[in-house]
């Protein structure tokens, strides 16, 4: 009986931790949805900014051309950052607070090889993080002067030009 009592226990225990596993793996994509409120836009903005220059900077160490749609997409790339930059000046600080526990951003990605095959995985990354940014920036709900919408604009448009580089070389 006690060996029974046991066995059920440990059960229940296998049980409550694939429960509670379940619900750690399900946390992010429930926490994406949490709009941004004003007390933390400026950090947003920050996070994004960073987020840019770090992808252009992926962008700038890719040899491969695509044409030119590589080059055309760090140029948007530039003006969305910049945009970011008079958006944090013309707010000037006032909500500079970091976000609460829990408030999901994507994760960086990195990518370290730059052969032929690896520049393709470097603009398929580039792309999904500037997505993040994207999804991040969509759901703050300060306007920033309007340049927050314009950086939204410049982003996707850069999006735009990697599945366009992406698509020129699958041709060639």
């Amino acid at each position: 009986m006690i060996r029974h009592m046991r066995i059920l226990s440990a059960l229940g225990g296998i049980l409550v931790a694939l429960a509670s596993s379940v619900h750690a793996q399900a946390a992010p994509s429930l926490l994406r949805v949490i709009a941004v409120t004003d007390r933390r836009s400026d950090s947003n903005l920050r996070w994004a900014r960073e987020r840019v220059e770090n992808n252009i900077d992926m962008l700038q160490q890719d040899r491969h051309d695509y044409d030119g749609h590589r080059v055309r997409a760090i140029a948007l790339f530039e003006q969305a950052r910049q945009q970011l930059n008079l958006g944090l000046a013309y707010d000037n600080g006032r909500e500079d607070v970091a976000p609460p526990p829990g408030f999901y951003r994507p994760a960086e990605a990195t990518v370290t090889e730059r052969g032929e095959r690896s520049s393709d995985a470097n603009l398929a990354a580039v792309r999904r993080n500037i997505e993040g940014v994207m999804d991040v920036l969509q759901r703050d709900n300060h306007d920033y002067g309007g340049h927050r919408v314009t950086a939204l604009r410049l982003l996707d448009e850069g999006r735009d030009q990697l599945n366009a580089a992406l698509a020129w070389d699958s041709r060639h």
